[in-house]
């Protein structure tokens, strides 16, 4: 897993290559708090997975295998996701 932040003090953050399959839940509690953490920070998270754990988590969820132009499977208003 990697992570890159952006110039803008960190407020867009990039995390690419969560894509294995977290068995240990240790580990997934670990990411879910960083994720967590950030939300509450208002930063904005792009992850790019398909581990179902964070997916099942995000606001929004778009369908890069979706050809030729991508779908938002999944929105969530900023209200709910704050509930």
């Amino acid at each position: 897993m990697a992570a890159a932040g952006s110039a803008f003090d960190g407020t867009f953050i990039l995390f690419f290559g969560i894509n294995q399959k977290f068995s240990d839940s240790g580990v997934k509690q670990a990411i879910a708090s960083v994720l967590n953490r950030l939300v509450r920070e208002q930063k904005t998270i792009f992850v790019i997975t398909n581990e179902p754990f964070i997916i099942s988590a995000a606001q929004a969820v778009i369908d890069l295998n979706q050809k030729p132009c991508p779908r938002i499977v999944h929105a969530q208003l900023k209200e709910e996701a704050l509930a």
